[in-house]
């Protein structure tokens, strides 16, 4: 699960029209956020360019239908995940992905010889190995790194994210230990945004289910959501530019929601217990593509109730 793939846009290019709509299909069906692994936005100009050059492509092209090519690199483009990894433009695509930046990525993909990487064939086919056992599912520990590294490409890849969690660890709910791992998870969380200072929000979405405060007034869930804002602004200092909201939901429109998700309008995970960090192994994973559509028309509908 979010396995990152380097993949060399010149492997796509060297296809024909018909070839490109053909493996795109096959991409689009095992990599972006519903399938949980990913293609790397490597260089970061990585559409920008490809957009040129299918442009160039679309001019001379072979009677193939453009507009099925062009869906399909739509699909793709807007799957692929941004990374850090720095891009020399004198140097080749290779060099610089398996030279200055391996360790980056999972796998590298290209078809120039002259360094030991995949081929495209080999990634189309399921030869590599590293992606024959994963999928959009996993079980993992309950911890603030872990569940830090599973969300953490919808943080890179998102301007807002939203936590829908009933049952999610503010100050007064739970215990000590708890809330404080709950806190390390939003300070987390905001590090990776500072990243690449894509996201600007991280919503959380709850209505206080636990029994300690299922009863409190709509004044005092106010007052525990103001403490544990101030708890996460005192560990991650000052200067960031994603902020920290909460929504204090009624229960039925969270469940319409979902109760245990963290989505954006790129993609969505569920956690089978929520995102109380309390060290026991955990189900998670990517929803599908109809799940998740489904799940933001839900969050439209109570974004509009509450208006």
């Amino acid at each position: 699960m979010n396995e990152l793939i380097a993949l060399d846009p010149q492997s796509l290019l060297d296809r024909s029209p018909k070839e490109l709509e053909r493996d795109l299909f096959q991409i689009n069906r095992e990599f972006g956020f519903e399938h949980g692994r990913f293609i790397a936005q490597y260089p970061h100009a990585y559409a920008e360019n490809f957009w040129k050059a299918f442009n160039s492509i679309s001019q001379v092209n072979d009677g193939f239908s453009m507009s099925v090519v062009k869906r399909r690199l739509e699909i793709f483009l807007s799957d692929l995940l941004p990374t850090s990894a720095t891009y020399d433009p004198i140097s080749s695509w290779p060099e610089n992905a398996h030279v200055k930046n391996s360790r980056l990525f999972d796998a590298i993909v290209s078809d120039s010889s002259g360094y030991e990487v995949y081929t495209f064939d080999e990634l189309l086919s399921g030869g590599i190995e590293k992606l024959q056992y994963t999928g959009r599912e996993t079980k993992v520990v309950a911890t603030p790194a872990n569940y830090t590294k599973i969300i953490r490409p919808l943080i890179l890849a998102s301007s807002e994210v939203y936590i829908a969690d009933r049952y999610f660890p503010f100050v007064g709910t739970c215990t000590d230990n708890e809330v404080d791992r709950g806190i390390e998870l939003l300070s987390n969380l905001i590090a990776v945004a500072e990243e690449n200072q894509r996201c600007k929000w991280i919503v959380i979405l709850s209505d206080f289910a636990h029994k300690e405060s299922r009863d409190w007034s709509v004044e005092k869930k106010d007052e525990k959501v103001r403490e544990t804002i101030a708890a996460v602004k005192r560990k991650v200092g000052k200067g960031v530019t994603c902020k920290l909201g909460f929504d204090v939901v009624k229960g039925r429109d969270l469940i319409d929601i979902h109760e245990r998700y963290v989505f954006s309008m790129k993609g969505c995970i569920t956690f089978d217990k929520g995102l109380v960090c309390d060290g026991k192994t955990r189900k998670v994973s990517y929803e599908s593509r109809p799940s998740h559509e489904m799940t933001l028309n839900k969050l439209r509908k109570y974004m509009k109730r509450r208006s």
